[in-house]
């Protein structure tokens, strides 16, 4: 069987897609099952060489935990954002007491982190190690950015950008990019308000690196 991912949103829904490889016996299954928590911006992620149950707690209206994943399979592996309870740093804050940069990588949708207001401003978090970076994920205050870049870097000194626009959309940006390295920031070029950068999220997506 191929991999399952589970990707819960902003909008306590749960969207199950299935990237089969060989052939399969069926459909997953996705029902109700009152269980562990998982932070709805969690992405979960589960390798299956047996059966395969996939439960799903839904409870809308809730900011805090909203469901859960759980697969038969002996084998299955289920990881969080690389970014989720790492170290962030950023450019500067509103306020770091009520919107510190660390607010936009704990995997919760009710803190975030806001910038000064101005246009040259980052947010930069520390994997702890080197990644092949696949998706960035910017859950957007109304605050947003109209210009900005996402970068990656080895050393947080000499950067590399995977990803630029001048037309950002604010909302939830899901962002395919490819690159690897330790660091990487949401660099703002334009906002699109009068006020700085704010960010509920930046989740980074990817697979770590073997280490040498």
């Amino acid at each position: 069987m191929g991999r399952i991912a589970i990707a819960f949103t902003q909008a306590d829904r749960a969207q199950v897609d299935e990237g089969s490889t060989g052939s399969t016996t069926g459909a997953p299954i996705v029902r109700q099952e009152p269980s562990v928590p998982v932070r709805p911006t969690s992405s979960l992620r589960a390798r299956l060489l047996g059966a395969l149950t996939v439960g799903v707690l839904l409870a809308a209206g809730l900011a805090g935990p909203v469901g859960v994943a759980l697969a038969s399979s002996a084998d299955a592996v289920v990881t969080p954002a690389l970014s989720q309870g790492r170290t962030a740093t950023a450019s500067s804050a509103q306020d770091r007491v009520y919107f510190p940069p660390s607010a936009a990588v704990d995997g919760s949708t009710g803190t975030r982190w806001s910038s000064a207001p101005s246009d040259d401003e980052w947010l930069q978090v520390d994997l702890g190690a080197s990644a092949s970076v696949t998706s960035v994920v910017l859950r957007w205050e109304a605050a947003y950015a109209r210009g900005f870049k996402i970068q990656v870097s080895d050393d947080a000194v000499t950067w590399t950008t995977l990803y630029t626009t001048t037309t950002g959309t604010g909302g939830t940006q899901t962002l395919a990019v490819s690159g690897s390295g330790r660091y990487v920031r949401m660099l703002g070029t334009a906002r699109a308000t009068g006020y700085g950068y704010s960010l509920w999220e930046m989740q980074v997506d990817g697979d770590w690196l073997p280490s040498t």
